[in-house]
């Protein structure tokens, strides 16, 4: 009886740690999947700068000022502006100083 319980204990012991570490690389697979995805779908807009450890994307455009910073909200990507940057060197808002459109 000792031996047959030790040993159930022991397949499932490993049956656990299996389905575990196949979750494990499954979980990681699909994550690299979407990247890969997001890369192809969404590419970068202009170039990124590495400041203190974290990389930043910036887009450039116009040789003059005044300048103008739009930030996109907590991790949304930049897209959001490209329509409204190409505009803003014209636009009457900005060239104020207020921001705002």
């Amino acid at each position: 009886m000792q031996y047959g319980a030790r040993r159930l204990i022991k397949i499932i012991l490993t049956s656990v740690a299996a389905i575990f570490c196949t979750a494990l690389l499954v979980g990681i697979a699909c994550e690299q999947l979407g990247r890969w995805q997001d890369r192809e779908r969404f590419p970068q807009i202009g170039r990124s700068v590495d400041i203190d450890g974290r990389s930043l994307n910036i887009n450039c455009l116009g040789e003059s000022g005044p300048t103008v910073v739009l930030n996109s909200a907590a991790n949304q990507p930049g897209y959001e502006w490209a329509v409204i940057q190409p505009k803003s060197r014209s636009s009457p808002a900005f060239a104020g100083g207020t921001g705002q459109v």
